[in-house]
């Protein structure tokens, strides 16, 4: 099912800078925040035709408080080397990133302005890659966790708060300083919660940001791909469940047995240990996980069947038999996906988005809430994230976004680059 034209106030961004151009019928660009480049492919093309670019390589490293540049520049040198290997083989790579080991391994008890200097640092020698810095727990003292995190996500840093895990169940003060921070955040600069995400029972080596980290051991890498083109493609022209499932898995299995292919040579030729794909095809603007799901429903993506849809999908991306890493589901970020931004709250809800991602996804992510979110709204919202992830013992995150100004049901208006959603209801 073809989706119906965007409303004009839900259009996407017009573009602010150049973008590395990727391969398809059809091109939409759309500016990222700064820290991001990215393209989204669109269009009607066979699936034997859509290319599928590298979203990211991701270099996780150990960083020495004592050195912090080295692991760094190391990570950038290696990153380089990589990203020549992937686009001599014809691959388009749209980003490079660079992970540490958990930040409260290397920076607990760091005064906070001491903690501003190593950001800046470390931001410098990260350059030209995107960076994370890894999650926090809860300390004693509150606003050692708080502040470090508002300063990051605010100088276009990722990092994350810990809030629960099957080994640990729910940490509520946790839970309950990630509220802070994100409500902080949205006081200072709503577009900033791009670089914050509170994260329960994520593993290290995911590629993907801001919830991705080093285990804080040897030199270690990882891959995920913008697959959603591809996607799109089988499902359209399938436009059933039962014959999309075949088709879909064969299709993306040669993708990636490719990349792992590459990889594999990378990690022969520069001992960088290879942790694997993260196999969660992501999305950009109208290159659409939300239009697949439409194309196996054959209605609007909240409509019945999307839940039974995403489980499909999520099984073709757990079936291809490589070295897998990372969430291995799918991605429903309507900020960043142009078709769940156009859907988002009169089709579906904050409940039902929670709802899809325990067959499927990485939570709450990228999701526009009202303005006047309070801390105890936010902390329901986060524990409610939190019960799912240690009960199903699967990784889910939320990226939340509060949006001054606006109510439940209004458009976002732009914030930052993202695409405009209708804001959802706080039930």
């Amino acid at each position: 099912m073809t989706a119906p034209p965007m409303k004009d106030d839900l259009n996407p961004p017009v573009p602010r800078r150049e973008f590395m151009l990727g391969s398809g019928a059809a091109l939409l660009a759309a500016a990222l925040p700064a820290t991001y480049q990215r393209l989204a492919s669109a269009g009607e093309s066979r699936s034997s035709d859509v290319a599928v670019p590298v979203r990211t390589i991701t270099a996780g490293v150990t960083v020495d408080p004592a050195n912090p540049e080295a692991a760094v520049k190391r990570a950038d040198a290696f990153l380089g080397a990589a990203r020549r290997r992937l686009e001599a083989a014809g691959l388009t790579v749209q980003t490079t990133r660079i992970v540490t080991q958990p930040q409260a391994d290397y920076a607990r008890d760091m005064p906070v302005a001491a903690f501003g200097e190593l950001l800046q640092v470390l931001q410098a020698a990260a350059q030209p890659h995107s960076l994370a810095i890894g999650p926090r727990w809860i300390d004693d003292d509150a606003e050692l966790t708080i502040a470090p995190a508002v300063m990051a996500a605010t100088l276009g840093i990722s990092s994350t708060i810990v809030i629960g895990s099957a080994a640990t169940d729910i940490q509520r003060p946790a839970v309950d300083a990630a509220a802070r921070v994100i409500r902080r955040i949205a006081d200072t600069d709503a577009a900033a919660n791009f670089n914050f995400a509170a994260i329960a029972n994520v593993a290290p080596g995911i590629p993907f940001f801001p919830a991705g980290y080093h285990d804080g051991g040897g030199d270690r890498f990882a891959v995920g791909l913008e697959a959603a083109g591809l996607f799109l493609s089988v499902c359209r022209e399938r436009q059933d469940p039962v014959a999309a499932g075949p088709a879909l898995a064969a299709a993306y299995a040669q993708v990636l047995r490719r990349v792992a292919a590459l990889c594999a040579d990378i990690e022969r030729d520069t001992g960088w240990k290879f942790g694997g794909i993260d196999p969660t095809p992501a999305q950009w603007g109208t290159n659409s996980i939300g239009a697949a799901v439409e194309a196996l429903t054959g209605a609007p993506f909240g409509a019945p069947g999307t839940l039974a849809a995403c489980r499909t999908l999520t099984g073709v991306v757990r079936s291809v038999p490589v070295r897998q890493t990372g969430y291995r589901g799918l991605f429903l970020p309507p900020m960043e996906d142009a078709t769940l931004a156009r859907r988002a709250h009169d089709y579906f809800s904050l409940d039902a988005l929670l709802a899809y991602s325990s067959v499927c996804g990485t939570g709450l992510d990228t999701v526009a809430l009202p303005g006047d979110a309070s801390i105890p709204d936010l902390r329901r919202i986060l524990l409610d994230v939190a019960s799912l992830a240690v009960k199903l013992d699967k990784p889910l995150t939320a990226r939340l976004f509060p949006v001054p100004g606006r109510s439940a049901g209004e458009s976002t208006g732009p914030v930052g680059d993202l695409f405009p959603m209708k804001i959802l209801r706080i039930r």
